[in-house]
């Protein structure tokens, strides 16, 4: 059977995750996953796409805060501190409301990027929706979930069993950062969660949306922020269609409890 073998949250975009025990299920994603973003002047969001130095930032929680630290420099962001004003920002396409976070945390990162940033949070105001009609049964209810900052869906998961098939195909094997995903099953059959419609884990219910279409960013290693060809070169071998790389499954929470390393999953196909 499978089962969780870990658990990773992102809490500022483009940054690195961490890696915990036990994740609260929430509608937007797991609890403080994406939930703080780096806009530039014009509020558009920064990614690793255009800054691959974000996978420099170290982050970790400690008790009510968030340490955010680059190279010897550490801030301290208070978790549940919310600005007063709301400043239009976009991710993509869509447009949306966030918090603007303390200037002094804007500060912080400007002066770490050398350039002018501007750190927000997601809040109330922010409405993202996300519909996903075109991917399930018409008949299916819900049709669309809310979503924080996340690139497009509230979880990724990716088998451990589609990576080994990866690593078998190339000269050099990458480990599953590179692929930044929430949920990471351990599997048995490479891309057996393609055929997932959702998943049972405990009392908990995932449903399983679309495989998630793949940028440049798994090129990038999340370790020193240096881009290559791989693991894309590979996975356009045997995972494009439409012009588009594949791997992982985008996934929407349909309850608000717990998931826990080691917890077993009932995949339904």
């Amino acid at each position: 059977m499978p089962k969780i073998l870990s658990l990773v949250v992102y809490p500022i975009k483009g940054m690195r995750g961490i890696e915990i025990n036990q994740a609260k299920l929430r509608p937007k994603g797991f609890q403080f996953d994406r939930r703080w973003m780096l806009v530039d002047q014009n509020g558009k969001f920064i990614s690793q796409r255009s800054h691959p130095i974000l996978t420099q930032f170290n982050i970790r929680f400690d008790s009510e805060q968030l340490l955010v630290s680059f190279g010897n420099e550490l801030l301290k962001v208070e978790v549940e501190e919310m600005g007063n004003n709301q400043i239009p920002v976009s991710v993509f396409d869509d447009q949306m409301l966030a918090s603007e976070a303390h200037p002094s945390y804007s500060n912080w990162f400007s002066q770490m990027l050398n350039e002018s940033v501007q750190l927000v949070r997601h809040s109330s105001a922010t409405e993202r929706i996300k519909n996903f009609a075109t991917y399930v049964n018409p008949e299916h209810t819900p049709q669309e979930t809310p979503v924080s900052f996340a690139d497009g869906y509230p979880y990724l998961i990716v088998g451990t069993a589609s990576m080994d098939l990866l690593n078998s195909r190339m000269s050099d094997p990458l480990p599953l950062d590179r692929f930044r995903a929430n949920i990471i099953v351990e599997t048995f059959e490479p891309h057996e969660e393609d055929h997932w419609q959702h998943i049972n884990i405990g009392d908990q219910k995932l449903l399983v949306i679309k495989p998630c279409a793949r940028c440049q960013v798994p090129n990038i290693d999340q370790k020193t922020g240096i881009s290559g060809n791989e693991p894309n070169k590979t996975l356009a071998t045997y995972r494009k269609r439409e012009n588009k790389i594949y791997f992982g499954m985008n996934a929407i929470s349909l309850t608000n409890g717990l998931l826990t390393i080691g917890q077993e999953v009932y995949p339904v196909e």
